[in-house]
C-alpha cells in the first residue's frame, strides 16, 4: 500500500463542494419551451401545483418527449399506410372481373350497377338490367368517327347498335353527346384495367398500343380495310401481343393506332407507377431489414443455446482439498492470524480480549509469519492463473477461487427476504475464506409492515466479532447528494455469517446519517447508487493509493482483518439484490467465466420468477423474462455486449490482469467519476442515475471498455419475486422502460461498438430505441391488420412480418428449453401484448418525470422528497477528512503505541505499589534506587 507507484499524488486530495451553474440556454431548453410555451410559470404553480422550477421544467421536459413519441408514432403509421396512399396515387380504375356478374338479379341490392363503355366504367344505378355488361356497341363508332380518322376515307359499316348478350335495341347514341351528359352528371367511375394474364389467353382478341388494351376482334372479324391493308396484317400477326413497336415505324402507322385506340379501346393495361416502385421499394428493404434482425436474433440466440451456454461456466474437475484445513474464523478466533499485531486503531477502540493480545510479544512473529504467507500467496495467484498452468492449492472443482466480494443493496425488505438471499449466498458452492459477505443498508429503514428496521434485521442475522465493538462508531464519507447531504456517516460491523456449517466473513455497512439527521425521517438514506458507489470508491481508492475518508480506512482494517489479506486482492464483486435466491453453484459458474476469459469485464446469469402462479400479473411475466434473457441477451451475448446487466443479480471485475500488470475496470476513476454524478438537474440524468443505474452502470463499461466483453451466463441463475398486484407492476415497469430509453440514447452514441452500418451493435441499439418508443402505435397498428386481414384482402408481407415476430419465440422455445409449459406461457403472454405494448409505455411516457420508486418500496414515515436531495444548505469542505492509507495507518500506529504506553506505565506503577504493600506486610523496607536504570535493592529487617 505504501509503494510510490501507486500513489497519484503525495498531497491529500482537496475536496471543494461546489454547485454547477445550469446553462440557461441550450437547444433542449429551448424546444422544451416551444412546446408548452403556452402553459406560463404562474399557470403550472397555481394550477399544476408545481412550485418549484426543477418541477416545472421537468414537467416541460416530459411534454417535450411524449411530443417525440407522439411524432415517431405519427410517422409511423404515415411510413405504413400514408405514404403509399400518396406516392403510389393512382386513378380510380375497375377490374374486369370486379364489374363481370355471371347472375344477377336487378332486384339484388348487391349488385353494384356498372357497366363498360369503350374502357370505361359508367355507374348507372337506374339502369339495372344492363348491370355488369359491356354496352359499348349502343354507343356507335362508325357513325361518327372521332376527329383523329377524319384523314381516312370511311365507308359507313352496317353495323347494328346491340350487343351479343342482350336485347337488341335500334337506338344508336352519339358519342360527343353520350360524353357530356356523363361529365356533367360526374357517373365516370374509372377505366377498366387489364392484366397480362387477360391480354394473352387463349382465344384472346385483345392487343395492347401504348397504355390501351383494344379488341380488334370485330375489326379482324370483317376484316376492315378502311384504314388500309397494313394494319389489317399487323394486327393479325401480333394479337395478344404489345403493338406499340410495329406501329411506330412511321407517322401513318402511329396516327392509324391512334384511331384504332379511339374505335376498339376496351380498358388500360395494368402498371406500376414510380411512385409505386419507391413504396414497393422502401417496404421491402424495412421488411428485409426488420426480418433480417428478426431471424438473426433467433438463429444466433439458437447457436449461442446449442454451442456456447454450455461451455460458459464449465467447471473443472474435482482437485485434491486439505479437508483439515482450519477456516478462516477458526484461524482468527483462535489467536493464530492477526493481521493487526496492535490494537484495530486510533478510531475504532477494541476490546478488552483485543488489547491482552495486543500485548503479547509473540504477535510481532506471527505478524512477520503472516505477512511472508501473504507475499507467498500473491506470488502463487496473480496474472498467471487466468491462463491456466500448473494445479495451486487453491484450486477448486469450480476453478481458480479468485479473492470475491458479494454486494448485497438493501434498502426496506422484510427478514424473510433478506435471510433468503444471505443463505443462498453462503451457501454457494466456493470456499468461505474466498469470498466476503458485503452487506449495505441504505439508512435507517422500516418497511412497510416491519417492527424492525431493516439495520436492525441484518445485524441481528450475523454473530459480531468479538474482537471489535459493537456498535462500532460511525465514520464519515462523502455521498451522492446534493447540499449538506453531501456529508453522510455509516457503521462498520465486522461479523460472520453461519449457515448450516458454514461461517462467511461478513462485513455489514449501515448508513446511518449525520446527527444533524438522525431525528429526521429516513436517517443515511442516500439511495442504492450511493450503496455501490462506497464499494467503488473504496477499491479505486485503494487501487491508484488515493487519499481515503475514514469509512474507507474502517473498511480496509476489517477487511484485511477478516481475510487476512489486504482489499487490492479482491478482483470480483457479485451484486445481488436483497430479494434474490442465488443457485448454489452460480457463484462459481460465474467467477469461472471470469478466470478463463480475462477479457469479460462483466456479466449476469438468468433470473427466473419464484411466484409464478401467484396472480394474472405474475403470469403474464414468466414468458418476457425467459424473453428477455435467452433472446435478447443471448443474441448481445455472442458479440460481448449486453446492453443491461440486471442489478438484481451480475457480476464484475474490479480489476483484470493484463501483460503481468493489472488494469482497473469497475475501480477504473473514469467510471467511477461518471457513475457518482452528484448534480442530477435534468430529466435526463434523473431517468439514468435515479431510476435506471444498475443499466446506466453497463452503459457507462460499454462505453469505457469497447474492447471487453459483458456476456450472459445461462447456467447460473437465481429466483426473485416479481411485482404480483397490477399497481406494482406498473411502477416498476415505469422505471424500467422509461430508463431503458435514457440510456438507449446514451448507448446509441457509441461508436465503438462491434460492426459497421447496418451490420451493427450501434444499428441494432437504435431499432431498439425507435421500437421502445413506438410500442402503442405497433400494437394498435398489429390489432387493425389483423381486423382487415379478416374482413377484407389480407395484406401478405405484414402478415409474413408479424408472423415471424409472434411465431419465432414458439420456435425457439422448442429449440432451447424444450419445456412444453413454456407454450402455455406464451399464449399467456401473448393475451397480455396490449398490456405489454400499450398499457405499460403510454403509462411511463407521460410519468416521466415522476422519478420516485412509486408502490416497489414502502417504507413507514415516507416522505415526498427523494434521496440526497438539496435541503438548501452547503457542505463544508473539512466535514470529511481525506488522507493516504500510509497517513491513517501511521496515526493509527502512534495512537496504539502512546496507549500502550499509557497502559503500560499504569501497569507498572500498579505493580510497584503491590510490591511496597507486601514488602511493608513482610517486614522489609522500601525499596530504593541507587541511580536510574538500576535495579531497587531490598534490606531485610530482621528485628521484625
Amino acid at each position: 500500500m505504501v509503494r510510490p507507484d501507486r500513489a497519484r499524488s503525495p498531497s491529500a486530495k482537496s475536496f471543494l463542494v461546489t454547485k454547477r451553474r445550469r446553462k440557461c440556454c441550450n437547444p433542449w431548453h429551448a424546444f422544451t419551451w416551444s412546446v408548452t410555451w403556452c402553459c406560463l410559470p404562474v399557470f403550472l404553480s397555481k394550477c399544476g401545483g408545481m412550485h418549484d422550477k426543477a418541477v416545472q421544467q421537468a414537467w416541460r421536459e416530459k411534454v417535450a418527449l411524449c411530443t417525440i413519441v407522439a411524432f415517431m408514432c405519427g410517422f409511423l403509421a404515415f411510413i405504413t399506410y400514408g405514404f403509399v396512399k400518396i406516392a403510389c396515387n393512382s386513378n380510380p380504375s375497375t377490374t374486369v372481373s370486379a364489374v363481370d356478374i355471371p347472375t344477377w338479379s336487378p332486384s339484388d341490392p348487391t349488385v353494384s350497377h356498372h357497366f363498360i363503355v369503350q374502357g370505361n366504367v359508367i355507374d348507372m344505378s337506374r339502369i339495372n338490367a344492363a348491370t355488369g355488361l359491356d354496352i359499348s356497341p349502343y354507343f356507335a363508332q362508325y357513325p361518327l368517327l372521332p376527329a383523329i380518322c377524319a384523314p381516312y376515307e370511311v365507308s359507313r359499316p352496317t353495323d347494328t347498335c346491340s350487343t351479343s348478350d342482350f336485347s337488341p335495341i335500334v337506338h344508336c347514341h352519339d358519342a360527343t353527346s353520350v360524353n357530356n351528359w356523363l361529365s356533367t352528371y360526374q357517373l365516370l367511375v374509372g377505366p377498366v384495367v387489364y392484366d397480362w394474364g387477360q391480354v394473352e389467353a387463349i382465344n384472346s382478341t385483345l392487343v395492347v398500343y401504348k397504355e390501351s388494351v383494344l379488341d380488334v376482334g370485330g375489326f379482324l372479324k370483317k376484316n376492315e380495310t378502311f384504314l388500309g391493308p397494313l394494319p389489317l396484317e399487323l394486327l393479325s400477326q401480333h394479337l395478344q401481343e404489345d403493338v406499340s413497336k410495329p406501329f411506330s415505324g412511321s407517322s401513318d402507322l402511329r396516327a392509324t393506332g391512334d384511331c384504332l385506340t379511339q374505335l376498339y379501346k376496351v380498358g388500360t393495361i395494368a402498371a406500376v407507377t414510380t411512385g409505386c416502385i419507391a413504396t414497393n421499394t422502401l417496404l421491402y428493404i424495412s421488411l428485409v431489414i426488420i426480418l433480417g434482425v428478426v431471424l438473426s436474433k433467433f438463429a444466433l440466440a439458437v447457436y449461442f443455446d446449442w454451442f456456447i451456454s454450455h461451455e460458459l461456466g464449465k467447471l473443472m474437475e474435482m482437485a485434491e482439498r486439505d479437508a483439515n484445513a482450519p477456516s478462516r474464523r477458526e484461524m482468527v478466533e483462535g489467536g493464530g492470524d492477526h493481521p493487526f499485531p496492535l490494537k484495530a486503531g486510533a478510531m475504532n477502540r477494541a476490546s478488552e480480549l483485543m488489547r491482552v493480545k495486543s500485548l503479547n510479544p509473540n504477535s510481532l512473529d506471527r505478524r512477520k509469519s503472516t505477512r511472508q504467507a501473504q507475499r507467498a500467496n500473491s506470488r502463487r495467484r496473480p496474472v498467471a492463473e487466468a491462463g491456466g498452468g500448473a494445479k495451486s492449492v487453491y484450486e477448486s472443482p469450480y476453478g481458480k477461487e479468485v479473492y470475491t466480494l458479494m454486494l448485497v443493496t438493501c434498502y426496506s425488505e422484510g427478514e424473510e427476504g433478506l435471510r433468503t438471499t444471505m443463505d443462498s449466498l453462503a451457501d454457494t458452492s466456493y470456499s468461505d475464506d474466498r469470498k466476503l459477505l458485503f452487506v449495505v443498508a441504505d439508512g435507517i429503514i422500516t418497511g412497510h409492515g416491519e417492527t424492525q428496521s431493516t439495520p436492525d434485521i441484518v445485524t441481528g442475522m450475523v454473530e459480531m466479532d468479538k474482537n471489535w465493538t459493537s456498535p462500532p462508531p460511525p465514520m464519515s464519507y462523502i455521498a451522492i447528494a446534493d447540499g449538506s447531504k453531501r456529508h453522510n456517516m455509516a457503521q462498520v460491523y465486522c461479523a460472520w455469517y453461519p449457515y448450516k456449517d458454514r461461517c462467511v466473513p461478513t462485513i455489514i455497512v449501515v448508513k446511518c446519517g449525520t446527527p444533524a439527521e438522525a431525528k429526521g425521517g429516513k436517517p443515511g438514506n442516500r439511495g442504492k447508487r450511493d450503496s455501490q458507489i462506497i464499494l467503488m470508491n473504496f477499491f479505486q481508492r485503494v487501487t491508484f493509493d488515493n487519499p481515503m475518508t475514514p469509512l474507507d480506512f474502517d473498511l480496509f482494517q476489517k477487511m484485511h482483518y477478516l481475510m487476512g489479506v489486504t482489499p487490492d486482492n479482491f478482483e470480483i464483486v457479485l451484486m445481488v439484490d436483497a430479494d434474490t435466491k442465488v443457485a448454489p453453484d452460480s457463484l462459481s459458474r460465474m467467477v469461472a467465466c471470469m478466470v478463463r476469459d480475462p477479457l469479460v469485464m462483466g456479466l449476469c446469469g438468468e433470473t427466473r420468477i419464484a411466484n409464478k402462479s401467484e396472480s394474472w400479473v405474475s403470469r403474464i411475466q414468466v414468458f418476457e423474462y425467459y424473453l428477455s434473457h435467452h433472446l435478447a441477451k443471448a443474441f448481445e451475448s455472442i458479440f460481448g455486449g449486453v446492453t443491461c446487466l440486471p442489478g438484481c443479480f451480475c457480476m464484475y471485475r474490479l480489476k483484470a490482469p493484463k501483460d503481468g500488470n493489472w488494469v482497473p475496470i469497475l475501480a477504473n476513476e473514469d467510471i467511477v467519476r461518471m457513475y457518482s454524478e452528484n448534480v442530477v438537474d435534468t430529466l435526463h440524468k434523473k431517468n439514468l442515475l435515479l431510476l435506471g443505474e444498475d443499466r446506466f452502470l453497463t452503459t457507462l463499461m460499454l462505453g469505457t471498455f469497447t474492447n471487453r466483453k459483458l456476456i450472459f451466463v445461462p447456467r447460473a441463475f437465481c429466483k426473485t419475486v416479481v411485482p404480483a398486484e397490477f399497481k406494482v407492476l406498473l411502477s416498476q415497469r415505469r422505471r424500467w422502460i422509461n430508463s431503458t430509453i435514457h440510456n438507449l440514447m446514451e448507448l446509441v452514441l457509441v461508436r465503438e461498438l462491434c460492426g459497421i452500418f447496418c451490420f451493427s451493435m450501434q444499428f441494432i441499439i437504435m431499432l431498439e430505441l425507435i421500437g421502445t418508443c413506438t410500442l402503442p402505435a405497433a400494437i394498435v397498428f398489429t390489432i387493425y391488420l389483423i381486423i382487415i386481414s379478416i374482413v377484407g384482402t389480407p395484406q401478405i408481407v405484414p402478415l409474413l412480418l408479424l408472423g415471424a415476430i409472434i411465431g419465432l419465440p414458439a420456435i425457439l422455445i422448442l429449440l432451447t428449453t424444450r419445456r412444453r409449459i413454456y407454450v402455455y406461457w406464451m399464449l399467456v403472454y401473448l393475451l397480455a401484448l396490449p398490456v405489454w405494448n400499450f398499457v405499460l409505455p403510454v403509462y411511463a411516457f407521460w410519468h416521466f418525470d415522476d422519478f420516485s420508486w412509486g408502490q416497489t418500496r414502502k417504507v413507514e414515515g415516507e416522505d415526498d422528497k427523494g434521496h440526497g436531495e438539496s435541503d438548501g444548505k452547503v457542505m463544508r469542505a473539512d466535514e470529511v477528512v481525506f488522507r493516504r492509507w500510509v497517513d491513517w495507518e501511521t496515526e493509527r500506529r502512534r495512537n496504539v503505541a502512546r496507549e500502550w504506553l499509557r497502559e503500560k506505565t499504569a501497569l507498572r506503577s500498579k505493580t510497584e505499589e503491590n510490591d511496597i504493600t507486601e514488602s511493608e506486610s513482610a517486614g522489609l523496607t522500601v525499596p530504593k534506587r541507587t541511580n536510574k536504570g538500576e535495579e531497587p535493592v531490598f534490606i531485610i529487617d530482621e528485628s521484625g
